[in-house]
């Protein structure tokens, strides 16, 4: 019997969560699969927890509980439903993504087959209130949206998104005590900084564990109007380019460096950003109204500035 713990962090979700909780409550569910969901209310104030705890007694999954992390931040929530789940597999998913209704089947077929696999996940369809706006395709992987530059397989890159990334227990174990790390820069509240993905994979990686790439497991990522305005996609570019120059060094400290070599190898990286931020602040100034222009633009500014 394969069990999994579904894991949904929220923070201030009242108005998105719903989706979501049908979504996930409506899976196909294998013979050979049991599960439970765990929702965190991470610090919200609208009343999510309540919101949450009155839905799942509504839809009635096989096991649901929502319990609570007070310390902003999507890893602090992430650490605290890992603790809370009380099966062989974790399965990560936001409080915006729904789920296709054979998403679990696809999730379970992985660890059977795949004992060195660590880490597996698939990818998100994007969608809004009143459809995409044009730029959104060339920037998808931005939203952690579109499908992964790679074939189903074991990952040549040390690299799965956060929706829907599913963790053996036994591997997350190995790590959980390195991800409150104080040099990364993760999603807190309105913070679009990035990393905290990236940052556990790379980790998994370290310690032996492979990642595979199921691109059956999909997902619809649900954003709002106010995020696919250009504005945010700028924003979010901006989040981007500041975690970059923290996250390799972050894991190397991690993971044996000694802490001082953290500053160095941080402005090592900022410096090789250098000439990007030179080509692309010149081609910026010469098409100052070509959105994917500034795009690389505020990128490379972050990753050399931030």
């Amino acid at each position: 019997m394969l069990t999994f713990s579904l894991i949904i962090c929220c923070y201030n979700s009242i108005e998105r969560i719903e989706q979501t909780l049908r979504a996930v409550c409506s899976m196909n569910t294998p013979d050979d699969v049991e599960w439970e969901l765990i929702v965190v209310d991470n610090n919200s104030s609208d009343g999510t927890a309540e919101y949450c705890s009155q839905l799942l007694a509504e839809l009635s999954p096989p096991s649901a509980r929502v319990v609570e992390e007070k310390e902003p931040g999507l890893m602090n929530a992430r650490i605290c439903g890992a603790a809370a789940a009380k099966n062989d597999y974790l399965a990560f998913i936001d409080d915006d993504n729904w789920p296709d209704i054979s998403w679990l089947e696809e999730a379970a077929s992985i660890p059977k087959d795949y004992p060195e696999v660590g880490a597996w996940g698939g990818w998100c369809t994007g969608v809004g209130d009143e459809g995409l706006p044009e730029w959104f395709d060339k920037h998808a992987g931005k939203f952690a949206c579109g499908k992964m530059p790679q074939p189903e397989g074991i990952c040549a890159s040390p690299f799965l998104r956060g929706a829907g990334l599913c963790i053996r227990k036994t591997a997350w174990d190995q790590i959980c005590h390195l991800l409150k790390n104080p040099f990364l820069l993760g999603r807190t509240g309105k913070s679009l900084s990035s990393g905290d993905d990236n940052f556990i994979c790379q980790l998994l990686v370290r310690h032996g564990w492979h990642l595979y790439y199921n691109p059956r497991m999909h997902m619809m990522h649900y954003m709002p109007p106010s995020r696919l305005t250009l504005d945010y996609l700028f924003r979010v570019h901006e989040g981007i380019g500041r975690s970059f120059s923290r996250l390799r060094p972050a894991v190397l400290v991690t993971t044996g460096w000694p802490k001082m070599a953290f500053h160095p190898l941080r402005y090592y990286y900022k410096l090789r950003q250098l000439p990007d931020y030179i080509k692309y602040s010149n081609e910026h100034k010469a098409q100052p109204d070509d959105i994917d222009l500034k795009c690389r633009y505020i990128l490379a500014r972050s990753k050399l500035f931030g």
